[in-house]
C-alpha cells in the first residue's frame, strides 16, 4: 500500500457454445450468439464450471456447426466473462468492435492487447482486473464507459490514445483507503498518455492514483482549454426530470496535482 499526497446487445436468435474441460468437475462453456440480423456473432457468455476456463483464444469468425459459414466475431457482450475468476489469459482478435459492459470485471487476466477495430468499451469492462500492468486503448475507440478500468491497480502506464471527447468520472480511478488521516492507495498507475482529442475530464476520472507525469498530445493552449467538471443532481423545473445530473466546472487542479508534469505535443511511439 502507497501513501499518496495530494449498447444493448442485439437481440439473440441463435446460441451455440465451445466447450473446455479443466481440473475440477465440468466444462466450461463459451457461449456466441448470432446477431439479430445474421451478420455476426456476439461472445454472449459462459456457462458451466468457469472455474475450467483459464485460457481463451477469442475467435475472429464463428459458425453455428461444423463446416458450416464462418461469420465474423464483433462483439463482446455484456457479463461475457464476468464471473471467470481464473481467466488468466485472453486473446481478443481484429474484428472486434465492441466490448461491453463488465465484459472482463473481476478476472485475472495479466494482459489485454486491445485491437485497433474497436470502437466501444463500455462501462466497467476492465473493472477489478488487478493483474494488468500495461494499458493502451487506440485511437479506434470513440467511446469509454464510466469505470471502465477503474481498480487495474498495477496498471504503470496508461495510452489512451482513443478519440473520445470525455473521460468520465472513475475511468482509470482506484480506491483509496483513510488510516488515522493519511491516505493511501495500491494504484502503480504514474504516467498517463492523454490524446488531444479529450475536452473535458470527469473530476473521479483518475482517482486514487499519484500521477507524476502526463504527456499530453495536444498544445500547451489546447491543455489550457481542457474543461474539469463533476456532477450533481439538477433541480427539478418540472416532471420528468427527478434524477438527472448537471456537470459544473472545478478548478484543473483540484483534479491534476499542481506538482504533476505535463509534456506537450507527444508523439505516438
Amino acid at each position: 500500500m502507497k501513501k499518496i499526497l495530494s449498447a444493448v446487445m442485439a437481440i439473440s436468435v441463435i446460441a451455440t457454445g465451445v466447450a473446455f474441460s479443466g481440473c475440477n468437475s465440468g466444462e466450461a462453456v463459451v457461449n456466441y450468439t448470432l446477431s439479430e440480423d445474421g451478420s455476426h456473432y456476439i461472445l454472449s457468455s459462459v456457462s458451466g464450471n468457469e472455474k475450467a476456463l483459464r485460457k481463451y483464444e477469442i475467435p475472429a469468425t464463428y459458425s453455428l456447426e461444423e463446416g458450416g459459414e464462418q461469420l465474423p466475431v464483433k462483439v463482446i457482450g455484456n457479463d461475457a466473462f464476468f464471473g471467470c475468476m481464473y481467466l488468466y489469459d485472453i486473446t481478443i482478435p481484429q474484428g472486434i468492435t465492441e466490448i461491453g459492459t463488465r465484459a472482463f470485471a473481476l478476472t485475472p487476466i495479466s494482459e489485454v492487447a486491445i485491437p485497433d477495430t474497436v470502437e466501444t468499451i463500455g462501462e466497467y469492462a476492465f473493472y477489478g482486473c488487478s493483474n494488468i500492468t500495461s494499458l493502451t486503448v487506440p485511437e479506434s475507440v470513440t467511446s469509454i464507459g464510466i469505470r471502465a478500468f477503474s481498480r487495474c491497480s498495477r496498471v504503470e502506464r496508461a495510452e489512451i490514445f482513443a478519440n473520445v471527447e470525455d473521460i468520465m468520472y472513475e475511468a482509470f480511478a482506484n480506491p483509496i483507503e483513510t488510516q488515522a488521516g493519511n491516505v493511501y492507495t495500491d494504484s502503480e498507475l504514474t504516467e498517463v498518455v492523454l490524446s488531444a482529442s479529450v475536452k473535458k475530464i470527469a473530476n473521479t476520472a483518475f482517482d486514487g492514483n499519484f500521477i507524476t507525469d502526463i504527456y499530453y498530445m495536444g498544445t500547451e493552449e489546447e491543455w489550457n482549454e481542457l474543461y474539469f467538471y463533476y456532477r450533481k443532481p439538477k433541480e427539478s423545473e418540472g416532471e420528468g426530470e427527478e434524477n438527472q445530473l448537471e456537470e459544473v466546472k472545478v478548478e484543473k487542479d483540484t483534479v491534476i496535482p499542481a506538482n504533476t508534469k505535463i509534456h506537450f505535443e507527444y508523439q505516438k511511439q
